[in-house]
């Protein structure tokens, strides 16, 4: 039995998991810009290469920021799409929401899902 689509951002264990797509040349940016703004979020790329929008790589990335911080990280969000080309996807993907990112090592593969 299929639970359903997971709405996005999903609550999980207090927190809220926004699922994001980013270009993948500004996830290094998007990452700092939230590593200073104090308590806003917390930046994760899941998955490398994961797709492929205005002719340029993207990937999939989650932000885990508070119930409290909702209506600030909505805003961010709204301010890196316009910027940056940020996009908050329809639904959680395929991934548990406290999945961790395979290893980087040199061999190793990225599953799909």
């Amino acid at each position: 039995m299929s639970a359903g689509p997971r709405p996005n951002p999903e609550p999980f264990s207090g927190s809220l998991i926004y699922w994001i797509e980013v270009p993948s040349d500004k996830q290094h940016f998007i990452q700092g810009i939230l590593d200073g703004s104090d308590g806003t979020g917390y930046y994760q790329t899941m998955t490398h290469g994961w797709g492929q929008r205005d002719g340029g790589i993207t990937s999939l990335a989650r932000i885990t920021s508070t119930e409290d911080g909702r209506g600030e990280m909505e805003g961010l969000l709204e301010t890196f799409a316009a910027s940056y080309g940020v996009r908050l996807l329809d639904e959680a993907p395929g991934l548990p929401p406290d999945s961790q990112p395979p290893s980087r090592k040199a061999g190793s593969k990225i599953e799909p899902f």
